[in-house]
């Protein structure tokens, strides 16, 4: 068979202009099925970052994800992306994807989500994203989503009536998202949110935060010891750890200044917990914690009250479950001294 010039030229240039095109694959139906749910939404930005990300071989690992559900999926609304975040980095992808249904208290079906205040869930939601800082958990299968980073997630329920709408905030390092409305395509549920998340960052930049109104300027008196005593690199690179932050406030009396190292360093220790986790939702079945010190914290949550004991020291929980890189922080009113 003879081909003339005109028709060879024409195939070339098609093909050129299909190997161009960011196209996902025609045989990946459930990624096209995703972006046209969200499409169809009127979530057009998001869509779109989808699709895009969608075309790249780091997808595939989210795609499985998504596929095998239930999973929830926090979705920017199209105003959260402008002219500083156009898009979103691929980490975000899998952050935004929690695993369970929301609806579930992201528990695996057959599960119960047990709610100790009336008319407000505290959830915790393991995400897709593996952060290497929460790793190094020995004993632990691979399975166990043990360096799977949290987020934190706020429901409220009018009166406890279902059928009122809830109302859901996602925590962020600073002030929260909020779930502005929700739909579902096969086995997920999408929360369209207000802002676009970032990803958890270390213990040193979160002290540097507002993490709460009494702490307008950061943690300087806590963040400033801990790297005053060659500490602050330890917490930052610790794999797994809880930090209990005092507000500058709590310094009150203790001249840090004039503290000799040795002296600084036995306080402060008392203030992070290596190898553990402990979210506050665990506090009624972990109780106790021992500190990088060795004294022993004793936590209590009561009735919406949070404390940490560690001697005659007690200190109450301004805010509690900041996640870090690396782990969680909790605000704390007082110095743990331990006596």
């Amino acid at each position: 068979m003879i081909f003339s010039p005109l028709l060879l030229s024409a195939l070339y240039l098609g093909s050129n202009l299909v190997e161009a095109s960011p196209m996902m694959p025609r045989a990946n139906d459930f990624a096209t099925q995703f972006v046209d749910a969200l499409r169809k939404d009127g979530e057009t930005s998001a869509a779109n970052a989808y699709k895009d990300f969608f075309t790249k071989d780091e997808s595939k690992p989210l795609i499985d994800i998504l596929k095998s559900g239930p999973v929830t999926v926090f979705v920017p609304k199209n105003e959260a992306f402008d002219s500083d975040h156009p898009t979103v980095d691929n980490d975000i992808f899998f952050y935004n994807t929690l695993y369970g249904n929301i609806d579930n208290g992201f528990t695996p079906p057959g599960s119960s989500l047990s709610r100790r205040i009336p008319n407000q869930s505290r959830l915790s939601g393991k995400s897709g994203f593996k952060s290497t800082g929460l790793g190094g958990s020995s004993g632990k299968r691979a399975t166990d989503y043990s360096d799977n980073q949290v987020q934190q997630v706020t429901q409220f329920v009018a009166g406890g009536l279902k059928r009122w709408s809830p109302i859901i905030t996602v925590d962020r390092s600073v002030g929260v998202a909020n779930v502005e409305k929700q739909f579902s395509f096969k086995n997920i549920i999408f929360l369209v949110i207000d802002v676009l998340l970032t990803i958890p960052t270390s213990p040193s930049d979160l002290l540097c935060k507002p993490l709460v109104d009494a702490a307008q300027n950061g943690f300087t008196k806590f963040g400033g010891s801990l790297q005053k005593a060659d500490l602050l690199e330890t917490v930052d690179d610790s794999s797994r750890v809880t930090v209990f932050a005092p507000v500058d406030e709590a310094f009150n009396g203790i001249d840090t200044d004039n503290t000799s190292d040795d002296d600084l360093k036995k306080i402060l220790k008392n203030h992070w917990v290596p190898g553990t986790v402990a979210y506050s939702a665990e506090w009624p079945f972990l109780s106790k914690v021992t500190a990088e010190s060795g004294n022993e914290l004793k936590l209590k949550s009561e009735n919406g009250v949070k404390t940490v004991t560690c001697g005659s020291s007690t200190a109450h929980v301004l805010r509690s479950d900041v996640t870090s890189s690396n782990g969680v922080i909790h605000v704390i009113d007082a110095v743990m001294k331990c006596n």
